[in-house]
């Protein structure tokens, strides 16, 4: 653990401090406050659920304003921000009090990293990274890690080749979708891969390897993942314990075609193995098959996604809900965004039951409408 301390802290390090000066010049005078800020937007949006299920149920209204920026603050360096304020009503009951589908109300941080990017050939970030970056959903959900991710691309004859190192400490829901505390017990996740992409305008096709590990869970952690799919030993927040380990391989294919210069089709498969737990437990997979349209400003998207996740694939906590483990469902997701006014419709159903019967988890519908409007600041 203290080695990726030290790795996070010498990027801080190399980062920030070795051009302090020139940041010092650009920040003198308040007239070049807007030199510093390339740009800046603010998001309005709501998000109307409703979840039917035997055990779950929820009827829940999330608004949110959001503000994102980047910002230069030295050669090659940049500042990013994303970050909410949230507030809910509405309701939500559940058997055994386990129900990921409440209100929220207080902030959300999807991203705030530093980020030295030298020639799209070698790029660090450090600060609180959202792990959508890692592609795989099954592995690690959209949450906001603290730590590093150090990624060096390169163009080999037709192929783009790109290879990443990640290192965190891994922060759960329990302190909701903000970077808020981190878990107990200085939880990690760690993630190396190297991608291959076709570079075509046409036909487009990228194969992803990746190795992931989880250590030094806590057991809060284990308590609230066993009511979520995982298998854990105890019956308490401070004695419960994973029953195994999560390290393993991750891969990912997927393939896009341009039809013509309106529409576009893709397909997509993953599949996640972790080493550290027996074979009946340990595997996930997702299909995915998506159809994208283009009309003047408007651009409109099917996706389809197939999910088929074992009690034990990764930890349930640091998943989204909509990869739950010990779960196979089948969803539809249809958007609508409109470019020249940065809105956008969402509209979500997910049909999921558990994959081996237990106290906690039963069939479960959900549908989901959102609504987003993009103001630019400048």
């Amino acid at each position: 653990m203290k080695r990726h301390q030290l790795t996070f802290l010498m990027l801080l390090t190399f980062i920030s401090g070795a051009n302090a000066q020139t940041l010092t010049g650009k920040l003198g005078s308040p007239n070049n406050f807007n030199k510093v800020i390339d740009s800046a937007k603010v998001n309005f949006k709501m998000i109307g659920t409703e979840q039917s299920g035997d055990l779950n149920k929820s009827s829940v209204l999330n608004s949110s304003l959001g503000l994102s920026a980047k910002g230069s603050i030295f050669q090659n360096t940049e500042v990013i921000f994303d970050g909410s304020l949230y507030f809910s009503s509405g309701s939500t009951s559940s058997v055994y009090d386990n129900n990921r589908l409440t209100e929220r109300n207080g902030t959300s941080l999807k991203n705030a990293y530093i980020h030295y990017n030298y020639q799209d050939l070698l790029s660090l970030k450090a600060g609180a990274i959202n792990q959508r970056e890692q592609e795989n959903l099954i592995v690690v959900g959209r949450k906001a890690f603290l730590g590093a991710k150090e990624t060096l691309s390169f163009n080999l004859f037709d192929l783009k080749v790109t290879m990443n190192a990640t290192q965190t400490r891994a922060r759960s829901e329990s302190s909701k979708e903000g970077l808020g505390n981190l878990d107990e017990g200085s939880p990690l996740f760690m993630r190396e891969s190297i991608s291959l992409e076709t570079i075509n305008d046409y036909i487009g096709l990228k194969v992803i390897v990746g190795h992931f590990a989880y250590d030094n869970l806590s057991n809060d952690v284990a308590y609230n993942s066993q009511f979520h799919g995982n298998t854990v030993s105890g019956y308490t927040k401070t004695n419960s314990e994973f029953d195994y380990n999560y390290v393993g391989w991750d891969y990912k294919l997927e393939a896009s075609a341009s039809l013509n210069h309106n529409l576009s089709v893709g397909a997509g498969v993953s599949y996640v193995i972790n080493q550290g737990a027996p074979d009946s437990k340990n595997r996930g997979s997702a299909l995915i098959g998506s159809t994208k349209y283009t009309s003047g400003d408007w651009t409109y998207k099917v996706t389809y996604n197939k999910l088929n996740i074992q009690s034990d694939t990764a930890p349930a906590l640091y998943l989204n809900m909509a990869q739950t483990p010990n779960t196979t469902s089948d969803s539809l997701e249809l958007t609508a965004l409109n470019i020249s006014s940065d809105f956008e419709l969402r509209l979500f159903y997910q049909n999921s039951k558990p994959l081996e019967q237990n106290f906690y988890q039963d069939n479960n519908q959900i549908i989901q409408l959102e609504l987003r409007k993009g103001y630019e600041i400048f």
